[in-house]
């Protein structure tokens, strides 16, 4: 039983002092500084860990404007353990891992998961698909990905990353995708949406994302918006309310359209499937929200559910 009122444990200053599962997870990097992705995900499952193994640094009650909770396990000199908190609704922005080389990550719950890749100027979702708790997988340097807690339940995921060299920060300056406006941030801490300027290092420009993957950061942004709303986060409000026109703008039916053109045009037919899939998926999610916020939504919002029907 998660009990979400204990605040997170300070990370460990000893191997000794982790769980044996994590102590067979940073001896064996202690030992090796050179991994792929799919070695550190062998070893992660090697090493059977347990939810009630990371439960001690826990951070359910994670302040409102971070997307999650975020706590040290332990630090190395070239790697990072970490336990990741995801209360119902908690998701990451859309990132990468700084200068991690490989890692992995496990899941104690059922995360649904995204993954992007930038081609030809365009930011895209490759994929889309819930976990099953106790899955492991493999974390490269190339990886853009969201993850996310969409159940009713909380759930926490454990997270190594490293690289060859001694480093400060494994995860530091991370790419944060920001897609109202593309740009990305570069950030040290969490991956957190509406980051406040003082967690962003740098700004650079950003591949501009199909329909798809904007509606997806649009709807996770809103909703992660409306909590701090609650929470009385200062300028959230107002934050809120442009996001919403953003997300909800009447011209989302021309961007739905050239969008869904462009798919149907493409001559491999798996990947048109796959790509209707996730179009499927995103605009399901975004009907949801706007019916539960139609008190909320702009003069002449878009119609969502139109756009599901059209599919």
């Amino acid at each position: 039983m998660i009990n979400q009122d204990t605040l997170p444990k300070p990370p460990a200053t000893s191997i000794n002092e982790l769980p044996q599962s994590l102590q067979h997870i940073a001896n064996s990097l202690e030992k090796s500084r050179i991994l792929t992705p799919t070695e550190m995900r062998n070893l992660v499952l090697e090493a059977s860990v347990e939810e009630e193994d990371i439960l001690p640094w826990s951070d359910f009650g994670h302040p409102m404007q971070d997307s999650y909770g975020r706590n040290m396990i332990y630090k190395g000199d070239h790697y990072e353990i970490m336990a990741m908190s995801w209360q119902p609704g908690d998701f990451s922005g859309i990132h990468d891992h700084g200068h991690t080389e490989w890692g992995a990550v496990q899941v104690f719950g059922p995360a649904e998961h995204a993954t992007f890749d930038v081609e030809n100027e365009v930011l895209s979702t490759t994929s889309r698909f819930i976990f099953t708790p106790k899955d492991v997988v493999g974390v490269s340097h190339e990886l853009i990905h969201q993850m996310g807690n969409a159940t009713q339940e909380p759930f926490l995921t454990l997270h190594v990353y490293g690289q060859p060299e001694d480093i400060e920060s494994v995860t530091g300056d991370a790419r944060v995708y920001e897609l109202k406006e593309p740009h990305i941030q570069r950030v040290d801490g969490g991956v957190f949406f509406a980051l406040p300027t003082s967690e962003i290092k740098r700004v650079e420009s950003c591949a501009a994302p199909d329909f798809t993957t904007r509606l997806r950061y649009l709807i996770e942004l809103v909703k992660r918006l409306d909590k701090m709303v609650e929470a009385k986060i200062e300028n959230s409000e107002v934050e809120l309310r442009v996001t919403l026109e953003a997300l909800f703008n009447n011209n989302q039916h021309l961007a739905f359209n050239n969008h869904l053109s462009s798919i149907r045009t493409q001559e491999e037919k798996l990947s048109v499937k796959k790509q209707l899939d996730i179009l499927r998926w995103e605009l399901e999610v975004a009907v949801e929200l706007q019916n539960a916020m139609i008190n909320d939504l702009p003069e002449n919002a878009c119609n969502y559910e139109a756009m599901l029907e059209s599919l």
